[in-house]
């Protein structure tokens, strides 16, 4: 078996090994989910979003898919809505 076929097609046009970084998040990072359009705002200076912290990925789900930990309620939410 030849060095070639033992490495990923990405190696193979780019000569280096792809860097995941940029797509994976880091467990316990916080994030910030806005608020859906059904909860309307009362106000006009009222919260539009809620700080959670990241506890890992939805199983048996599309990818980019999070799951998060509302630290006031201990709830997790599923949501892909993150900043």
């Amino acid at each position: 078996m030849d060095k070639k076929e033992d490495k990923c097609s990405f190696y193979q046009i780019y000569g280096k090994t792809p860097d995941y970084s940029k797509h994976l998040r880091h467990f316990g990072e916080a994030g910030i989910v806005p608020l859906k359009a059904d909860d309307h705002l009362k106000a006009k200076l009222d919260d539009r979003a809620t700080a959670y912290i990241f506890v890992g990925y939805a199983r048996k789900a599309a990818r980019n898919i999070y799951r998060l930990l509302n630290a006031r309620t201990n709830m997790v939410s599923v949501t892909r809505d993150v900043y």
